[in-house]
């Protein structure tokens, strides 16, 4: 019996062991900046409530969460002093590792703080954006770009102090060629004129060739990892890829960290591993603040 016992203890070590070798997953700050070979710019845990509130606003401002998406957005002002990115696009390795939440937290964040930003749905596959906030998101994007509306006419304004808010659009065939044209070019360098930072909501870099192609006319990228999820080959495929097409990855940030971890990165959090990225169904907010 003893030496029955001793072999299932060696035996289950020994898959520890191997299990954690075998796992490649990001699971530390150390880890992510590593394997991407840049600057890490946020770690932003995941609240049980984050769920059912997934914005910044109200209640939520005060949040631990709410500090760490505030800590972003000081970090990304110190990003290239001579180059502050003005147009930041904002993508993922894979599907539901965060990058439509940070994209949306981050732009209401630096809204709150006076500057004039706007946030363009850039995900014309599985638009986020108008489930978040609330709006309509019927007219867009897409149609500034075929030229069947003007870009004042579908920017819409939201909450208090008012963020600017370009949706997507209608869903087309060929969204990777319009996110690569002329007309995407022309309206971005207008956008950059108007506003001190554009955030573009892209779809994840692996999957598609969307987030690359607006990675190619923007100022700067940003890859947004999932704690636990993404795997670290995939965040060096992702930042291969960006640096094929001569894009500026400004940094990454390690999103969904969870409780275990929140005296190492300085917070703690409630976190649910079966949860998922996914924009809620939020009814549509009375004026001038979302419900």
């Amino acid at each position: 019996m003893a030496l029955g016992g001793l072999t299932a203890l060696f035996a289950a070590v020994g898959w520890v062991v191997l299990r954690d070798r075998l796992d490649t997953t990001v699971k530390t700050a150390d880890a992510l900046q590593q394997v991407s070979r840049t600057s890490l710019l946020g770690v932003i845990g995941y609240e049980r409530e984050a769920r059912r509130k997934p914005l910044i606003t109200g209640g939520g401002s005060r949040s631990a969460r709410a500090e760490s998406f505030r800590s972003l957005r000081t970090n990304l002002q110190f990003i290239g002093v001579d180059r502050q990115p003005k147009s930041l696009v904002v993508t993922s390795c894979l599907p539901d590792e965060g990058k439509s939440s940070t994209s949306v937290n981050l732009a209401i964040t630096m809204a709150e703080a006076g500057w004039r930003v706007i946030l363009v749905d850039g995900d014309l596959r599985r638009p986020s954006v108008p489930g978040y906030l609330g709006i309509e998101g019927g007219t867009g994007l897409t149609d500034v770009l075929i030229d069947k509306a003007n870009l004042a006419e579908v920017v819409q304004t939201w909450g208090r102090p008012g963020l600017s808010v370009l949706p997507s659009g209608r869903i087309p065939p060929n969204p990777s060629e319009l996110l690569g044209s002329q007309g995407m070019r022309a309206m971005l360098a207008q956008l950059t004129a108007e506003y001190d930072m554009v955030i573009i909501d892209a779809p994840p870099l692996l999957p598609v060739t969307d987030a690359a192609a607006l990675g190619a006319i923007c100022d700067g990228a940003l890859l947004v990892v999932r704690h636990g999820r993404t795997r670290r080959e995939q965040v060096v495929r992702a930042v291969e890829l960006l640096s094929s097409i001569s894009a500026r990855l400004v940094g990454t940030v390690l999103n969904f960290v969870p409780a275990k971890h929140g005296s190492y990165y300085g917070h703690g959090y409630g976190y649910d591993p079966a949860e998922q990225e996914t924009a809620p169904e939020t009814p549509r907010p009375q004026a001038p603040m979302p419900v």
